[in-house]
């Protein structure tokens, strides 16, 4: 309830930004790292699996997109989205009990990771001096993880198994800018939800915006997204990191 109440008042803050702000469009390309494990648990019985290890899941690069907003004064609003997807193909070496089946060892285990990772916030980012501004950032997340075995031997499917968690986290933060030059700009923020009944998550990540001319922007940075995704028994804990590189324009 109050995760619902926070998205509404969120949304009553953003909606005059298209009409009152300056807006950018930022395209970037994620270069991901990933560690964690999953683990599915039904009538009690579930492995913790370690999935770069385990099942073989192969980093793949990450598109993201961000509409961002800026008010008169320090208000900010932005709204992003990530789409994730892994993959791997690992013969198994020891049983593993995921979502009331099991695949046993030896089999051939073909495994899908996506997730769908979308994010609204508003920032207060207040000027300190005439080249650095700094400030809260307060956000909701969504996050959709769907998680798929299929075990075989020979070619032959025998085992599947699909799971699908979905979920909200509110966040808070902070932000800042500096321009040591009017062309030059690094940008940073870091941000944590809390741990409640479905996990935490934490957040970060630092750049440098180079604007050749006013509309037009390129940058590069890194970017850290710890993930403890939590339902009962069931979890997934990811952390993904890695460097990235984007453009965007103003308008």
């Amino acid at each position: 309830m109050h995760f619902k109440r926070l998205l509404v008042a969120l949304a009553l803050i953003c909606l005059p930004a298209p009409l009152l702000a300056e807006a950018e469009l930022e395209a970037r390309i994620w270069l991901l790292e990933m560690d964690g494990s999953i683990r599915v648990v039904e009538r009690g019985r579930g492995t913790e699996i370690q999935l770069p290890e385990t099942l073989a899941i192969e980093e793949d690069d990450a598109f993201d997109i961000r509409l961002t907003w800026r008010m008169p004064g320090p208000l900010v609003v932005r709204f992003a989205y990530t789409p994730m997807s892994f993959s791997g193909d690992a013969n198994i070496s020891e049983d593993i009990d995921f979502g009331g089946f099991t695949f046993p060892v030896a089999f051939d285990v073909a495994s899908q990771l996506d997730l769908d990772y979308g994010r609204l916030g508003v920032g207060w980012l207040i000027r300190a001096s005439e080249n650095f501004r700094i400030g809260p950032i307060l956000e909701v997340k969504a996050l959709r993880a769907e998680a798929e075995l299929l075990g075989s031997v020979l070619a032959i499917p025998l085992v599947a198994a699909r799971e699908t968690q979905e979920t909200g986290f509110a966040s808070v933060g902070l932000g800042f800018e500096a321009s040591p030059i009017p062309t030059l700009r690094i940008v940073g923020e870091v941000g944590y939800a809390p741990g409640l009944d479905y996990g935490e998550m934490l957040e970060a990540e630092l750049g440098i915006k180079y604007s050749p001319v006013k509309v037009l922007s390129v940058f590069g940075g890194y970017r850290l997204l710890d993930l403890d995704l939590e339902d009962d028994d069931d979890r997934l804990d990811l952390e993904l990191s890695g460097p990235y590189l984007g453009a965007s324009l103003s308008f």
